[in-house]
């Protein structure tokens, strides 16, 4: 018998594979029973070790620094032992771990900007903190803007058209889960809002490229009621989160509508 082709084994994989564990819940009928699959051509990308390369393949795609959401966080410490070490190292460091999630540092966040578009695909400075071994080490939590990225399906443009369908949909989901989760943890609205400033701020001073970690008072203004026990607050949200009305809150999105009325 001949070995079947790439595009014949994805056939036989289930496209809810594709998606991170703690979504999969979430997703509509047509999802679950949809059998193929975009992942697998990652591990043998065409645009790092194809004819004619775009990728530097010392970081692929993975030239962008996501933020996490607090729950995710919860998650990744709790199943994940490599994306763990790191990010307890980061909390030591005072590096960027926020109530309502872990974000990119500033002297990331100004690099990014400098370098544009040209940094795609390019710039080692950009390199996402979780791509090592030449993988992604936080697969199974990988974010909203990771999950909509991709450079090419299997379906074409009507694969592509839900790759960024679901994004939007689990953007959704992040805000919502992250925010509500603060709140229910004793933080207020207005600190709430100061965290939002920070993950949502696009245009950096130059004087941003040499803030790597915060100061201890700027941590302490995010961290004031939990300085000693932060990676026990991100444990907890993602217990909580497990239970939060998330359908509910679905229902009421246009953009989970329009996902469960495309043709997969």
């Amino acid at each position: 018998l001949c070995p079947m082709s790439q595009y014949e084994t994805t056939l036989f994989m289930s496209l809810i594979d594709d998606i991170p564990p703690f979504y999969q819940k979430f997703m509509p009928d047509s999802v679950k029973r949809a059998y193929w699959s975009d992942s697998k051509k990652c591990s043998s990308c065409q645009k790092v070790c194809g004819e004619k390369p775009i990728y530097n393949k010392e970081v692929k795609c993975c030239t962008y620094y996501p933020f996490i959401p607090n729950y995710q966080v919860g998650e990744i410490l709790t199943h994940n032992r490599v994306g763990a070490k790191k990010i307890k190292t980061w909390v030591a460091n005072r590096q960027y771990t926020l109530p309502i999630g872990v974000c990119a540092p500033e002297v990331y966040q100004f690099e990014f900007q400098k370098k544009g578009k040209s940094g795609f695909g390019q710039s080692v400075e950009l390199r996402c903190p979780f791509f090592e071994n030449d993988q992604c080490q936080v697969w199974k939590q990988r974010t909203s803007e990771c999950i909509s990225f991709q450079c090419e399906s299997l379906l074409s443009q009507r694969g592509l058209e839900f790759w960024k369908q679901l994004g939007d949909v689990i953007h959704k989901i992040e805000m919502y889960l992250s925010q509500e989760l603060m709140l229910q943890m004793g933080f207020l609205w207005p600190e709430v809002e100061l965290n939002l400033k920070m993950i949502k701020q696009e245009t950096w001073q130059k004087e941003s490229q040499d803030l790597s970690v915060m100061t201890e008072n700027e941590f302490l203004k995010f961290w004031p009621h939990r300085r000693e026990s932060i990676d026990l607050f991100y444990k907890e949200c993602y217990k909580r989160a497990l239970n939060m009305p998330v359908k509910e809150y679905l229902a009421t999105l246009d953009e989970y509508i329009c996902l469960k009325n495309l043709s997969l």
